[in-house]
């Protein structure tokens, strides 16, 4: 076996694809540099064999299908742009599948590349696949419309995700599903960890302690601080001289008492 093949595989940050060796060069795979492409450390050949070593990805494949067709067009839009990146530097994919879509926190990222096949081989086979994700309810003229598209005999990267945006318009969002700022936030969200998931549980409970500080404050914080040692009531005249009646809290019977 190469050296560099098996230091390479000897690697747990680091993927290597293979295919069979051909005319086309994967090399520009290596200073082609996009947010939504994984990126490739080295292509090189041995015994008629392409390698394409690629870092790994840390994410999770896209689910196999989702019931909103609008969440199953966006995973196009946002790929597509990558892919748009990749046909403009003279190469294509060749291994569009969900597996070689990666769910990433910042988004999907593309990985996989082999550097063979054709671009409108590539649209097609994402396109089957965005057809392939759909829920067995989704809309007929969806299906339909896709379907065109994955036959398409001319069809270019721009032009689908014009297309996908259009369709994910013309889609109805159910009642209590919230419209979302763009599509390309439409992507399928991970869970959150359990880590997240306790820090908003704290900081949940901070903020409930704060608003029940404050409401307190607001009802009880103007009051004074004791009660008084003498209930005093309304003062009376009798035969000239005035008399305030008052009443110890603590003490026995109200008695009066003369200025």
């Amino acid at each position: 076996m190469d050296a560099r093949l098996e230091a390479y595989r000897s690697r747990p940050d680091v993927v290597v694809h293979t295919r069979p060796a051909s005319d086309v060069d994967p090399s520009p795979l290596v200073t082609l540099a996009h947010p939504g492409l994984a990126v490739v450390l080295a292509t090189f050949v041995t015994d008629g064999t392409q390698h394409i070593v690629e870092r790994r990805v840390a994410g999770e494949p896209l689910e196999a299908s989702s019931p909103y067709c609008d969440k199953v067009l966006a995973v196009g839009v946002e790929v597509l742009p990558a892919l748009a990146a990749l046909h403009a530097a003279g190469l294509a994919h060749g291994a569009i599948t969900r597996a070689a879509i990666v769910r990433c926190d910042d988004g999907l990222v593309l990985s996989g590349a082999l550097a063979s096949g054709s671009a409108i081989e590539d649209l097609h086979a994402l396109v089957r696949m965005l057809l392939s994700m759909l829920a067995l309810g989704a809309p007929d003229n969806i299906r339909a419309a896709l379907t065109a598209l994955a036959e398409a005999t001319t069809l270019t990267s721009t032009e689908l995700r014009a297309r996908l945006v259009h369709l994910r318009a013309a889609i109805p969002l159910p009642a209590g599903r919230p419209q979302l700022r763009s599509i390309e936030r439409l992507t399928f969200a991970p869970p959150p960890t359990p880590e997240k998931r306790s820090r908003r549980y704290g900081l949940r409970i901070m903020l409930i302690v704060a608003l029940v500080g404050f409401a307190l404050y607001a009802i009880f914080g103007s009051f004074p601080a004791h009660e008084p040692d003498v209930v005093v009531n309304v003062p009376r005249v009798k035969d000239g001289v005035v008399f305030i009646r008052t009443t110890p809290l603590d003490a026995g019977p109200a008695r009066e008492v003369s200025p």
